[in-house]
């Protein structure tokens, strides 16, 4: 047997329906909107040339060791039929609003790539190198990490015009032989 419902509870009912119902609407349309302005950055992206010059990689480990040497991967990318000069810049910032910048000029090949280091201690040491040194990565898996962060920006330029900037933020840790 189906209990029957009196009139004021099947009001309240259908009125919570369409309430939740236009909620339903409501969200849909927000997506819809959300949707049809992702679309439209995409299309104005899509109509931008590409950068033929750019960094490729920016890597480092999965956190820095204060005091101690880290290294830290670039590639700077070359897709033109072209040698181009770039200048790369590269920032290093500490939460201890410790600052640190350095900058590389380099030409580079057409088609090619050239793999550079970041070397740095996030103490004095923040420099461009060639060769990346060699680092105990056992240190920096066991050492502890206590809130702070760190964070390498390098930027890429070409003809005096920004190309490519990527960042890369990560723990800082205090590293057992510097305490």
């Amino acid at each position: 047997m189906v209990p029957r419902l009196e009139a004021r509870e099947a009001v309240s009912l259908a009125a919570g329906s369409v309430a939740r119902n236009a909620r339903r609407v409501r969200w849909i349309a927000q997506d819809i909107a959300a949707s049809a302005r992702a679309l439209a950055r995409i299309a104005v992206h899509a109509r931008r040339p590409d950068a033929p010059v750019g960094i490729g990689i920016l890597a480092g480990d999965a956190r820095a060791l204060e005091g101690e040497p880290n290294v830290y991967r670039i590639r700077l990318v070359n897709d033109t039929p072209a040698a181009r000069p770039v200048v790369l810049h590269l920032r290093g910032e500490t939460d201890s609003r410790r600052s640190f910048a350095t900058r590389g000029d380099y030409v580079l090949a057409r088609g090619a790539t050239r793999e550079i280091f970041l070397l740095t201690d996030w103490v004095n040491q923040f420099e461009i190198t060639d060769d990346a040194t060699v680092i105990d990565r056992i240190a920096s898996s066991i050492a502890s990490e206590d809130g702070r962060h760190c964070r390498v920006v390098a930027r890429l330029e070409s003809a005096n015009h920004p190309v490519d900037e990527v960042s890369i933020r990560q723990p800082l840790a205090a590293c057992a032989s510097s305490t």
